[in-house]
Order: C-alpha cells, then sequence, then structure tokens
C-alpha cells in the first residue's frame, strides 16, 4: 500500500515539472525466492536471477523491501497529446477557459 503511494506521488511530482514517466517492471523483480526464477523462465533462471543481484546492488534494494515499480523518467520535447479523464481542479478549468476564450478571440 505504501510503495503504491509512494509511486503515485513520485508520478505526480515527476509530471509536474514537466518529466515522463514510463513503468518498467523487469521480470525478475517478480521472483521472491530462489524458486521463482525457473518459474518465471526456465531457459533463463540463471540470467534473470544474476540480472535481478546486479539491478539489487546498483540501486541499492534491501532483500527485504522489494520495489513496488520501476518507473524510468524523461524528458520529453513534445506537450502530451491525451489529456486527463479525471476532472480538473475549479482554477484549472477557469484557466482552460481563459486559454479557450483567447484562442476563440484571436481567430
Amino acid at each position: 500500500m505504501r510503495g503504491g503511494a509512494a509511486t503515485e506521488a513520485v508520478w505526480v511530482r515527476a509530471q509536474a515539472r514537466g518529466l515522463s514517466v514510463h513503468p518498467m517492471s523487469p521480470v525478475f523483480l517478480y521472483a521472491q525466492d530462489p524458486g521463482d526464477y525457473p518459474a518465471l523462465s526456465p531457459g533463463r533462471a540463471e540470467e534473470l536471477r544474476s540480472l535481478h543481484r546486479a539491478f539489487a546492488g546498483l540501486v541499492g534494494l534491501d532483500a527485504d523491501r522489494p520495489p513496488a515499480l520501476v518507473l524510468r523518467l524523461s524528458h520529453d520535447a513534445a506537450p502530451a497529446r491525451v489529456r486527463s479523464r479525471r476532472r480538473a481542479s475549479e482554477p484549472a478549468r477557469a484557466r482552460r477557459r481563459r486559454a479557450e476564450d483567447g484562442a476563440g478571440a484571436a481567430r
């Protein structure tokens, strides 16, 4: 539960700062114990185990606190083309109306 809330907070803050957020969870993160690697990919169990160890060392993961999700943050030169389906706050709706009114007046 806390992992999801933390993920959401990072995601929202990153987007507010103009970053694009891409969820990326490598399959080895689903392994909770050594027997899980063969179940995830029978032919690549050792490779998954090795990648998991390397990733954990790189990002400083504790064995008892697995990540909820891995996010890649990047700069996006183009603005988002898809609007949120959530209802905007009143100040946001007012800004949008002013922007739309200004665009209509310029035509």
